[in-house]
Formats: C-alpha cells, structure tokens, sequence
C-alpha cells in the first residue's frame, strides 16, 4: 500500500499537492506541470470538506459552480464552489536486491488522482498553506498520528 511519512510541525500536519483546473480523465501529467502546480495542503480531519484558497482559485482561473454557505470560525459565510484536479504524491520505496540481500531503496512516484473533486473557497486568508484537505478526501486513506508524525496510506 503506497504510504508516507512526515513529522508534525507546530500542531499541523501540511502535505504537498498537485491541484489543477480540471481536465479530461485519461490526460496524464508531465513533470513540468507537476512542478508548477504543487502546493501546500493543511490535514484537517474536522472540515467535511475539501477548501480552496481564493488566491489558488484566482490563479488556476478556476470557474464558479455556484455558491454555498459555510460556516466559519466567527460566522456562516458565502463562498463560490469550483471543481479541481487534485493529486496527492505518494511516494513508495521499492528495494533493490542483489544476492538475497537489500542493497537500497529505489523510490516510486504515485499519485492518487481526485477528479472534478468539488470544493469550496476558505472563507480566510493564510499564507501557510493553499487548501484545507478535508474529510471528502480524507476518508478515501488511512491517516495515522503517532509519535510526533503521521503516516498517510491509500
């Protein structure tokens, strides 16, 4: 099972995801686009949903799909709803043997892929991170805590 680990900083656990405008299923991504379209996702295992900055929204020229209301931290909020690619990078380490024995670990890309995943924009700013991943997300991997780091597994 594709899996990895990081270390919890300052109460968050933040991921690095490839988020995009979406596009057609069988469309596969090359290594420039997956640079350039790499940002920063906060776990947040008590939002029910997937946010979006609106920065990001701005800058991928995401379209509107509506509005819904949200409740914030303060008050119950209008926000637009869009769809986007999302892509959470996995990586797999794959050993390498040679006589019986691990001689080291090659490691794998792999990506899971959330097509046309519907998500609203945050009704904050930060510049910490771009999206809130959400339970709508979270719930499709095991997400570990232990020891200062989480594992997340899919």
């Amino acid at each position: 099972m594709p899996s990895f680990k990081s270390t919890i900083k300052d109460h968050q656990c933040i991921i690095d995801v490839i988020v995009q405008a979406p596009v057609d299923k069988s469309s596969s991504l090359d290594f420039q686009t997956l640079q350039k379209n790499s940002f920063r996702a906060l776990v947040d295992t008590g939002a029910q949903k997937t946010c979006i900055s609106k920065k990001l929204a701005s800058q991928l020229s995401l379209l509107s799909k509506g509005k819904t209301s949200m409740q914030s931290a303060s008050n119950i909020v209008s926000v637009n709803n869009c769809h986007v690619d999302l892509y959470i990078p996995i990586r797999k380490a794959i050993p390498l043997i040679n006589e019986d024995k691990i001689v080291e670990e090659q490691q794998e890309l792999s990506l899971k892929r959330h097509h046309k995943l519907f998500v609203s924009e945050m009704p904050m700013t930060t510049d910490l991170f771009d999206l809130l991943l959400g339970m709508d997300v979270l719930t499709e991997c095991t997400l570990i805590f232990t020891h200062g780091e989480y594992v997340i597994a899919y």
